[in-house]
């Protein structure tokens, strides 16, 4: 748990966010009424399977692109943290140069 958020901010956030996927997904259901009709997912001719199969493909893929773009940002973040302990830093945080 951050210092800086709460338990129940981050319940409370948890919440607006959850509200915010279960809006997106009916909404995206109703575009999909609109533009196919209301019954097309159990019209024969409709392989959700195959469908279903491909989405999956292409979020694994989009997990492996935000698992790679995390990857180098906590590197990064390493990298730096890393030279700030080798920085003297004085009073307030600020950087004393060496031997001052």
């Amino acid at each position: 748990m951050s210092d800086f958020v709460t338990e129940e901010q981050l319940k409370h956030e948890v919440r607006i966010l959850d509200a915010a996927f279960h809006y997106e997904c009916q909404r995206r259901h109703e575009l999909g009424e609109k533009k196919y009709g209301p019954i097309k997912f159990l019209e024969s001719d409709n392989d959700l399977l195959r469908m279903l199969q491909e989405e999956l493909v292409d979020a694994a893929n989009y997990a492996r692109y935000l698992w790679v773009r995390i990857e180098m940002l906590r590197s990064r973040i390493e990298e730096q943290t890393a030279e700030l302990q080798d920085t003297p830093l004085g009073r307030d945080g600020i950087v004393v140069p060496h031997g001052d």
